[in-house]
């Protein structure tokens, strides 16, 4: 099972850089092009993949696999359905619906702080991303 837990990121890692490659221009370090960082972060997920495959002897610091371990599927497939219906209905609302579902079902907080840091996370992000960062996000008003 360890061996499987280092295979698979370095599958992905690879995968991820393939593509990332084929889709988009890489560029350069001094004019970046938009497959730059998905290279560099596929390339650390297949060094850092390739260190755990060659290091690890025993599975004494692992977590055992148990009924919550579902819950990462869970946060993983909510990250995807958000990337796609972000588009559609503008990326505060499905921010905050992402950080609702994560905060209340994933995390199991109370309504009120659920609500509070959904918010909160929401409109921090579009002012990080938006306006200090200048990248354009979908809005369903525009």
């Amino acid at each position: 099972m360890r061996r499987i837990s280092a295979l698979l990121p370095i599958g992905l890692g690879l995968l991820w850089i393939v593509s990332a490659v084929m889709s988009f221009p890489l560029g350069s370090l001094g004019e970046p092009g938009p497959a730059l960082w998905p290279v560099i972060v596929g390339v650390l997920l297949v060094v850092m993949s390739l260190v755990l495959l060659l290091t690890e002897r025993d599975g004494e610091d692992y977590e055992p696999f148990t009924r919550r371990s579902r819950l990462v599927a869970l946060g993983v497939t909510s990250t995807a359905i958000f990337i796609v219906v972000f588009e559609y209905v503008g990326f505060l609302a499905a921010g905050f619906l992402l950080m609702l579902f994560w905060t209340r079902f994933l995390g199991r907080e109370s309504w009120r702080l659920s609500l509070l840091v959904s918010a909160g996370t929401a409109l921090a992000f579009y002012q990080i991303f938006g306006p200090m960062l200048g990248v354009p996000l979908p809005s369903p008003f525009t």
